[in-house]
């Protein structure tokens, strides 16, 4: 399966694109999770996506300092 996040237009716009694209590994995690039934499954997504959505934010406040 891919993904089509979209080309930001604008830096602004890349924040909320890579939380798009953190929500749609914690969603893959999910199903991992509930289709093996193992708590575990899709953990390595869970990190991604949390360092994903860390990067939006530095990225955000940096926009904000430029």
């Amino acid at each position: 399966e891919t993904t089509d996040l979209n080309v930001p237009a604008f830096p602004d716009d890349i924040p909320a694109t890579l939380r798009r694209a953190a929500n749609l590994m914690r969603e893959q995690a999910e199903s991992l999770r509930s289709a093996w039934q193992d708590r575990h499954a899709g953990a390595e997504w869970i990190f991604i996506a949390r360092e994903i959505d860390r990067a939006a934010n530095r990225i955000e406040k940096g926009l904000h300092h430029v």
